[in-house]
């Protein structure tokens, strides 16, 4: 818990799928202060933008005890999965899942009255993840406990 397990800027050379446990999904303003966009669990691919070459445009941390299966590029290269279709296509999955999960944090941000808020990230969170902890929702959420 706390880890940093992928960092916005740097370009990975491993992917770790998410087994079990949660992490937080923040990003860098332009000032340099982290911000919560998310909270993603299971099944999710970390690294996927390293196998196009392209720098994180976020960073994961750990908030629940995990576990992770991590494979180096060059272990996928070398067994030819980087030009594997069905392996590009699970890839491609996982990360649009992600994506939708990023925009529906990012409209619970926008919904009106903690009572709602609180209602929307404890259905999300329902999806995929065990309920992180009461700090980690308000600060999703933009909000106090």
């Amino acid at each position: 818990v706390g880890e940093t397990l992928q960092e916005q800027g740097l370009t990975s050379r491993t992917i770790r799928i998410v087994k079990s446990g949660a992490t937080m999904l923040c990003r860098a303003s332009r000032y340099g202060d982290r911000q919560p966009i998310g909270v993603l669990g299971r099944g999710t691919v970390l690294g996927s933008f390293g196998l196009l070459g392209r720098a994180h445009p976020h960073t994961h941390v750990a908030i629940l005890e995990g576990r992770y299966c991590e494979v180096d590029t060059t272990v996928l290269q070398a067994l030819g999965l980087l030009d594997d279709r069905l392996f590009l296509a699970h890839v491609a999955q996982a990360v649009a899942l992600s994506v939708e999960s990023q925009a529906d944090w990012c409209q619970l941000r926008h919904v009106e009255g903690v009572t709602r808020q609180l209602a929307g990230a404890l259905l999300q969170c329902s999806l995929r993840v065990r309920l992180p902890s009461q700090s980690t929702l308000a600060a999703l959420l933009n909000t106090t406990r």
